[in-house]
């Protein structure tokens, strides 16, 4: 991939100046192209920890959805799903549950066919996203680590709205 840029940049520069000498202007846009082109190769610049997690849900599924997880969340009576991610099969809710903190809980199902296998509140801000990865991981037994990695990447960078002191519990 970097000799097609050098081929490209050195057929711009004989077609501008008539050769590709290290004197002229040409050469080093070149060394400065390829120099950016081999930076944005390795560090994956266009890539996103959350390419192909899902992140719509509709008003219906949330009002579908949110009974069964109320019931699990210790028979709550009520609660409102605030934010969804999904990805093969798997879903993450993040829920407001009124009578306590915000909590993500962890499914490798449909709420309404499985119960969550672990849960999450609190504010990660100040961790360390690999940490949040690597926990998510051990403590909910088959998630894929591209939908933990997202999970990791969105909360400590505050992409959703968490409360205080982080917590992430296996099936009680």
């Amino acid at each position: 991939m970097i000799q097609l840029v050098i081929e490209i940049c050195t057929l711009h520069c004989l077609l501008k100046y008539g050769s590709v000498r290290p004197s002229n202007s040409c050469w080093a846009n070149m060394k400065i192209a390829i120099y950016i082109f081999s930076l944005l190769l390795s560090c994956n610049a266009f890539a996103s920890p959350c390419d192909g997690v899902d992140f719509s849900i509709s008003e219906k599924r949330k009002v579908q959805l949110a009974p069964y997880i109320a019931k699990q969340d210790n028979n709550n009576e009520k609660v409102e799903i605030l934010k969804s991610y999904s990805f093969r099969g798997w879903h993450i809710f993040f829920v407001n549950r009124f009578v306590a903190d915000e909590m993500y809980f962890f499914y490798s199902g449909e709420p309404s066919q499985s119960k969550y296998l672990s849960t999450w509140s609190g504010d990660t801000s100040d961790t360390n996203e690999l940490e949040v990865k690597q926990y998510v991981i051990s403590e909910t037994k088959g998630i894929p680590s591209e939908l933990a990695g997202c999970f990791a990447w969105r909360v400590t960078r505050g992409m959703d709205y968490e409360r205080t002191t982080p917590h992430l519990s296996g099936t009680r």
